[in-house]
């Protein structure tokens, strides 16, 4: 009988991808069940009573807001976008995807054709953001709602932190080389009325309380995310804005 290497068995359990995966399956059970503790889920429970509500992840990623709203939105229809798509929406029911350049493509829909968009880390990463604002306000229908969510600037003026983080970083805004530029709750609000809202939006800064729940992974994994993952649920060093059509 082969014997078991218990050094190995006890190495994949600690796992960077081992930890994220159930770290993202964690993430989407909390959220889908106690909607109150993150900004967009909150806000989305409004639509709860609706029928036919028609939702767009403008940004998409891998995914895990869609399978959070899923869950909370039951009878919503999803449509999903990004520059290219995640090997995790390779299923074609949990969303129509679709491949957009934000900063230089229309959106591939008709005007007036969502109740709710949501678009989450998006906007840092873009050269032309205006347009991608401008093209959410167009294909939202007169009452629905834009929801933005992006990195502050304070975030911006915070030291880097290798004995927090180490060298990899995470903790400045800086710290990514895709982001191009922060933003700040007059910024957004100042943008969306550019963009042609006239309603007054609701700006905010972001915290997400279930995030803290990265705190033992600080201790088990020696890769950065977890560390800061749990400074941001509780430091609130993004902003977002809600305005209506």
């Amino acid at each position: 009988m082969a014997s078991v290497d218990k050094k190995s068995i006890f190495s994949n359990y600690f796992h960077y991808d081992t930890l994220l995966n159930y770290a993202k399956k964690a993430h989407i059970q909390i959220y889908a069940k106690y909607p109150s503790l993150g900004p967009n889920t909150r806000f989305c429970k409004r639509f709860h009573s609706q029928e036919g509500v028609r939702i767009l992840d403008a940004g998409c990623g891998e995914g895990m807001q869609i399978s959070i709203l899923k869950k909370i939105l039951p009878n919503a229809s999803f449509s999903a976008l990004d520059i290219a798509r995640s090997p995790s929406l390779k299923d074609e029911e949990i969303c129509d995807f679709h491949e957009c350049n934000f900063d230089e493509d229309r959106m591939p829909y008709g005007d007036d054709t969502f109740d709710y968009v949501y678009s989450q880390h998006v906007i840092e990463h873009l050269h032309n953001p205006m347009n991608f604002i401008k093209e959410c306000y167009r294909v939202l229908k007169t009452g629905g709602f834009l929801y933005i969510e992006c990195p502050d600037v304070r975030w911006s003026l915070l030291p880097h932190l290798p004995f927090v983080t180490g060298k990899r970083g995470g903790f400045n805004f800086w710290d990514d080389p895709t982001h191009l530029r922060p933003w700040s709750r007059p910024s957004l609000s100042k943008a969306t009325v550019m963009a042609g809202f006239t309603n007054p939006p609701n700006t905010f800064y972001v915290r997400k309380f279930a995030h803290i729940l990265a705190f033992p992974f600080m201790f088990i994994s020696r890769n950065d995310d977890f560390k800061v993952a749990f400074l941001h649920s509780f430091l609130g060093l993004w902003c977002g804005v809600i305005v209506e059509k």
